[in-house]
């Protein structure tokens, strides 16, 4: 019973792994063939985060050594841009589905 004790008390003072989503989810397609997958949407004081990569860009950068992590604000129907903060979503776009994809989770 001792060294059950000691294992319970060892197990509940280790710390909790964070749980990331290890599968990506098929988001859309652009008109170029490039494939979009996300995964690992999480909130942080309003604004939302997913991480989002490609398949079969034809300029490169694909996989999951390329992804990155996307900015929206899904109260504001607006998105993170590179350089302009944050920007109007337009429907239509590959973005406007990213954005459907992380804020209707």
């Amino acid at each position: 019973m001792k060294t059950f004790s000691s294992l319970l008390a060892f197990a509940l003072m280790s710390p909790i792994p964070v749980y990331a989503e290890s599968l990506w989810t098929f988001i859309t397609d652009s008109s170029d063939r490039t494939l979009y997958f996300g995964r690992n949407i999480r909130e942080y004081e309003g604004i939302t985060f997913a991480e989002i990569k490609t398949e079969d860009d034809p300029k490169g950068n694909n996989g999951d050594n390329h992804s990155w992590n996307q900015a929206f604000n899904c109260k504001n129907k607006t998105w993170r841009q590179k350089g302009k903060g944050f920007v109007p979503i337009k429907e239509g776009k590959v973005a406007y589905e990213w954005f459907k994809y992380a804020c209707n989770k």
